[in-house]
Formats: C-alpha cells, structure tokens, sequence
C-alpha cells in the first residue's frame, strides 16, 4: 500500500513537471491543445485517485461541531447554534477530537457526522495547554468509523496534504496544500505553559475548519487544523495544524482519565540551540541570556541538547541541584537534541515519576535524578500569585484598565514622522498586568494615537515588540534607538510584535511601497 502511493506522488511530480512546462514536446508529449493521449488519462486518473483513496479513508470520521452558548449568538445563530468548527471521531465508542477554542465556553455541543446524524454531547474535556478537546457522545449502537493517526514527525516539508472541515459552516469540505515548515510557533497558545509545535501548511483553512482533521496522502491524520496567520481574518494561504504525535497523546490521556497530568521540572529553557547562540553577535542575544553567555562558551560544539536559563527554587530541577547553564543532553538514555525535544518528553511522565537526566556542565558529564512535580499544580501557583498581584493593586487604589500605566510618547526628531505610541517596559513585575508571562520580554504598546503612523501601520494598543528589523528589543531605550536610526521614508521598521493573534510583523513606514 505504502509503496504503490509512493509511486503516485512520483507520477504526481511527473504530472506537475509536465503541466509546469506546458506540455512542452521537449518531453516528449503531445503538442499544447491537443486532447490527452491514453497514456497522459491514466497518469491523471492516478493522480486523482491518490487524492480520493486519502479522502475516501478520512471524510466519514468528520464530524461539524455546532457549539450553542445560553444567551449568546455569536455566529449562525439563525441557523439555531452560536459558533462552529470541525473535529473526527478517534474512538468508536464516540469520542471526537476537536480544539478547545470550538468548544470553549459553551452550554451545549452537538456532533453532526458524515451521514447527517447528530448528537448531544454526554460531556467535553479539554487540554488548553495544546489547544485540543475530546467532545463524548453515545453513538447508540452506531457503528462509528475512525480516523488513523499518523507519525507527524515522519511528515516532511514539500507533502502534499489534504484538510478537512467545516469552513463558513460548509460541511465536509476539503482542501489542498503542502506542508511548508514544521515546528512553527505563532505565540497564539499561553507563553510560559502552552505547547506549540505547529504544522504549516499552504491548504486553505478557514473559519470553522478549526478542529478537522490535515490528511496526508496515505490517508493518516497527521495535524488537527488549530488557526491561521491572516491580516484579513480569512485564509492567506498560512495555516497551523498541531502535530498528531502531541494530538494522540493528548486524546488517549483524555479519553482514559478525562485531564492531562504532566510533569513539571521548574526550569527555563532557551529555545535558541547551541550552535546558533554560539555564532550570534553580543548585541543581538536577548539581555536575559547574557548572563549564561559564559557557560556556553565553554560547551563544545560536539554537544547537544537543551540549555537552562534559569531554575525555579524549591521547585524539582532546583532539588535535584541542576543549575542555570547547565545543558540536559538526554533524560533516561534517550537524546534531547534541544529544548522542544525536552518539554515533549516531560509531557509524557506522569507527575510523581522520577527520571534520570545526563547534563553537561563545565566539561563533564554528570548524572542528576529528579522527581518531577505536576505541572498542572505549577500553573495553579502561578495563577494564584498573579491573583494574589492584582488584589494588592486593588488595595493600593490601582484596578482599572489594564493599560492604566502609560509612559510619555517616545521623543523622535524633528526631521522624522510622528510615530505616534505610547510605550512601557514589560518586566517580570508588571507582565501580569499587560496579560503576559513573568518570562515576557519586550515593549508593549500602551496607547496609539489615531492617525498617526503607528495607527497607519497596523499598530495596536497590547501589542508586545519584540523585535525590530531583526534585532531583540527588551527596554525602551532600545526602541528608542532603531526609531531614531530608521529611514521611515525608505525601509521603513520592520517590526516583529506579539498579540492575542499570535506573532506578527508589521511594517511602519511614511508611505507604501
């Protein structure tokens, strides 16, 4: 089966050279215009198989999601349901897969499947850290066709997939792409606890699509389509799918315990690797990680595996004596190459368990065992103390909008255009207030005059910059200093910001291209 669909996607490719050059004779093929040889139909008719086999295998596991919220319409509410989105069933005995964002706040789910039979929703369970559901029902006796996971870490960039859903309300609507980078991460999921291993893909995804399954060519669900990167907010041909590698994990933990337990270190990893913080430039490594710039200068280029920027105390890595930059190069015999690989295995322990750690620290090899904690606890401390801030502001007479606090416009010369925003330092003490992590870094914009050119450019107020023409931005001074060097006329400002869409880029300049 697998090497008769491998032969495919090489007649696939045939096909597509050959369409790319217009049929051109240099091939060896008839002349443009004219009707296809027998030879050539049957080369499409496979093409087109592959692509049905995939579909044919797939579509009768998506289910439309019609979420209904007492007091609300949001969306179709003429249609008798407040919001919508995509899922497929993962279990015969009625579990459907789906985002937590479809399913988030509601009163009420119903499941309609393939063949138009629909269902109440017994109850949902969710696992915001991914951004993944199961939705339960009794399929009464019905016999419930499943979807077949995939290995989403066998799936290359260049793939053709299919996805699968409910976009706009239509259901089982399919599209086509290619896979186009793996491992993104669009910042769209909690900074400090959310899991983002994103599959991009070019195959058009929409609202409602949220949920359904992305399809490879075998047939195999290798993604749940999660969102999209759009200035319009419909497709833009940058679509996000979480790795069905995380989404069966997280559907088995859900359907046998109804949460997902994780273990939980107490550490700060760098996700930048090794090799590229050895050959970055001082001035572009973020002012956080200075500080272990020492240590890794001292670690080999041999080495891999995930650096440690900071331990939380008292916490697991903090007992088990690991330090800020150390490098964790495997955890019970089994390579981590780099901090995704590291926070992936951890997800996987249960909280309790104990594991053994390999780190490499001032050229040696030591061995350290720890007792990991439940990572859900952590989230529930952290969520606390920021209640606990909040209340303290309230005391001191400070609750209000949360951009309460605006520092003065930032001073540009006289020879420049106004920018136009109000700025403030985001700092472990005040990331809370600004609804970021205390690992957050960067400006945020406080206020935006409209009209000007921030406001021209897409700027908002809540916007974190990050980043400006490629260089960290972590105070305000930093920021001063590329606007005060920028040619807003010319190149403008190309500046890399964090909102509640994800990250972005936005171009500030005086007049468009």
């Amino acid at each position: 089966m697998r090497d008769t669909i491998t032969n495919n996607k090489v007649l696939i490719l045939v096909l597509g050279l050959y369409l790319a050059v217009g049929c051109g004779q240099s091939w060896g093929l008839t002349s443009a215009g004219a009707p296809l040889t027998e030879q050539e139909r049957a080369t499409a008719g496979q093409f087109n198989n592959v692509f049905r086999r995939a579909v044919e295998m797939v579509q009768p596991t998506v289910a439309f999601i019609q979420v209904h919220k007492d007091g609300e319409a949001v969306f179709g509410g003429d249609e008798g349901f407040d919001g919508l989105g995509s899922g497929f069933i993962v279990d015969e005995r009625g579990y459907v897969m789906t985002n937590n964002h479809v399913v988030d706040g509601a009163d009420r789910v119903t499941v309609v499947l393939s063949d138009e039979s629909r269902y109440v929703a017994e109850g949902v369970f969710v696992d915001p850290d991914t951004d993944l559901a199961i939705i339960k029902f009794d399929p009464a006796g019905q016999k419930l066709p499943v979807a077949k996971f995939g290995n989403s870490e066998k799936a290359q960039v260049g793939d053709f997939v299919l996805a699968m859903g409910s976009p706009f309300g239509l259901e089982q609507t399919v599209t086509s792409g290619i896979i186009s980078y793996k491992g993104r991460k669009t910042q769209i999921l909690d900074r400090n606890w959310g899991y983002e291993d994103f599959i991009q893909t070019n195959a058009d995804i929409n609202r409602g699509n949220s949920g359904g399954p992305l399809v490879n060519l075998y047939g195999e669900v290798i993604g749940v389509n999660d969102h999209i990167f759009t200035p319009t907010g419909a497709s833009a041909g940058y679509a996000f799918a979480i790795p069905s590698n995380i989404a069966g994990f997280v559907a088995k933990r859900l359907i046998e315990d109804g949460e997902v337990r994780r273990g939980y270190m107490g550490v700060g990893l760098v996700s930048i690797s090794l090799d590229r913080l050895r050959k970055s430039e001082p001035e572009m490594i973020h002012p956080d990680l200075r500080q272990i710039m020492d240590a890794v200068a001292k670690i080999p280029e041999s080495v891999e595996g995930a650096l440690i920027s900071n331990v939380t105390e008292g916490g697991p890595a903090d007992t088990a004596g690991i330090l800020p930059g150390d490098v964790i190069t495997a955890v019970d015999n089994h390579k981590m190459p780099n901090s995704k690989k590291l926070r992936t295995y951890i997800a996987t322990i249960r909280p309790g368990e104990k594991a053994e750690f390999t780190i490499w620290r001032d050229g040696k090899e030591l061995q350290k065992s720890m007792v990991l904690a439940d990572r859900m606890e952590a989230q529930a401390q952290e969520k606390a103390a920021q209640q606990e801030f909040f209340a303290q502001r309230r005391g001191n007479g400070l609750s209000g909008p949360r951009f309460r606090d605006i520092n003065p416009e930032l001073d540009i010369p006289q020879d420049k255009p106004t920018l136009g925003i109000s700025v403030n330092q985001l700092k472990a003490d005040n990331a809370a207030q600004y609804g970021f992590g205390p690992n957050n870094r960067g400006v945020i914009i406080t206020g935006v005059q409209p009209g000007s050119l921030a406001h021209r450019s897409g700027l908002e107020q809540g916007d974190l910059i990050t980043e400006v023409n490629g260089r960290p931005i972590a105070t305000i001074g930093e920021l001063r200093k590329e606007v005060e060097n920028a040619d807003f006329a010319g190149s403008g400002l190309k500046m890399t910001i964090i909102n509640r869409a994800g990250q972005q880029e936005r171009l500030v300049k005086s007049r468009p291209d």
